[in-house]
């Protein structure tokens, strides 16, 4: 049975990130086609971001209390194909709605991975331990996703991305059907204000604020580096091809994290991983073709596979019994739609003060403050004896 639910959370894995891919990758290339600039794309993103900040937080409270979270699966994933389908139908220039819009796809977008990455850290310990691995095919399916929606525009324009998205997540809800349950181990019942307890571990608190200076990074990545291809006159195939590379090179550390995490710490890992966020974003600064761009979005391999993992094993190993799903999506809410919420409103406006470029290199900076904080943790750690996660 245990073989059979990571069996098919790899199946689910795979078609969510098709989705989410076909949902995301051309959403930026689509608002600049529309006529928006870096700063309303930025407002529009940040609309998801403050409301997935609350979302988050209250989502992962629910399943936590009424312990279950593939209820809530089952709602998310509905709601967001009426928003995708209706956001690429919306083919002409209206701020007001496109504000509205955007910000519901943000904030599905984030919610949907927050519920099933906890549903899979909660589904006992053999998936917990292969998480890794099946995220992995949630890689593989951003590869596919991504080749799909980069044809789709090309061939047929963006407003069939919502029907091509609907008819995946239809494949992904027979698919979950089929799946237990979170185990909910401990049955206490639990208040609102329960969750204080998460931010009475100065560990837990480290890690957000590691994290939140990493997805700083990570975010405003998703949003400059659309914008750098397309000063560099991308074309839609080219801007898939990055998405495609940054997808299949994140695959063998998705499948080896674990074993190497066992060997080096997760907190060592993560060390390593924020460093190589700030080289790279000074490379892409100094970057000047298409194919330099992708060659030095190899760099993914070895810094957001490193993150996904080890954040996900951490903020699970500072997250008291009762409050599993609480500590992982209270903790994306922070680090995750927080970042997504200054990310683009800081890049947006850098780039329309200054220009690519400039913006690159400021927010490499964010890296030093990871770094600073990975070294607090790690001694925080030693206080406490923990050699697992060192």
């Amino acid at each position: 049975m245990k073989f059979r639910k990571e069996y098919l959370f790899c199946i689910t894995y795979f078609f969510t990130y098709v989705a989410q891919a076909i949902s995301y990758c051309q959403l930026i290339s689509f608002l600049s086609y529309l006529g928006y600039s870096a700063t309303q794309r930025g407002f529009m993103f940040a609309l998801g971001a403050i409301v997935g900040m609350v979302a988050e937080f209250y989502i992962g409270y629910l399943c936590d209390k009424n312990k279950t979270i593939k209820r809530y699966v089952f709602i998310i994933y509905p709601v967001y194909a009426v928003v995708v389908t209706v956001l690429y139908l919306i083919n002409f220039n209206y701020f007001p709605l496109h504000l509205f819009v955007v910000g519901a796809n943000q904030l599905l977008f984030h919610a949907n991975m927050g519920v099933i990455d906890s549903w899979v850290m909660e589904s006992g310990e053999q998936c917990k331990e292969s998480y890794g691995a099946i995220r992995a095919f949630g890689s593989l399916g951003w590869v596919v996703g991504s080749y799909i929606v980069s044809n789709i525009v090309s061939k047929i324009g963006y407003r069939y991305i919502g029907f091509f998205y609907s008819t995946i997540v239809v494949m992904i809800c027979v698919v979950c059907h089929f799946i237990d349950d979170a185990v909910k181990i401990d049955k206490t019942k639990i208040q609102l204000s329960d969750v204080k307890l998460l931010f009475d571990n100065k560990k837990y608190v480290v890690l957000i604020l590691i994290l939140f200076c990493t997805f700083m990074m990570q975010n405003s990545l998703d949003y400059v580096i659309i914008d750098k291809l397309n000063i560099l006159n991308a074309t839609a195939k080219q801007v898939g091809y990055y998405w495609m590379t940054i997808g299949l090179v994140e695959l063998p550390l998705m499948f080896m994290g674990n074993r190497i995490a066992k060997k080096l710490g997760y907190s060592n890992m993560l060390l390593f991983a924020v460093a190589i966020y700030g080289i790279r974003f000074v490379l892409y600064g100094f970057s000047n073709s298409v194919t330099s761009v992708i060659l030095i979005s190899l760099m993914q391999s070895m810094s957001f596979p490193i993150v996904q993992i080890a954040s996900k094993h951490l903020i699970d190993h500072e997250t008291p019994q009762q409050l599993k799903s609480s500590g992982q999506l209270i903790g994306l809410s922070l680090y995750s739609s927080t970042s997504a919420l200054f990310a683009p409103l800081i890049s947006g406006f850098l780039e329309d003060s200054f220009n690519i470029n400039i913006t690159m290199f400021v927010i490499s900076i964010f890296s030093i403050f990871a770094i600073i904080f990975v070294i607090v943790y790690k001694f925080l750690d030693r206080a406490n004896n923990v050699n697992l996660y060192k």
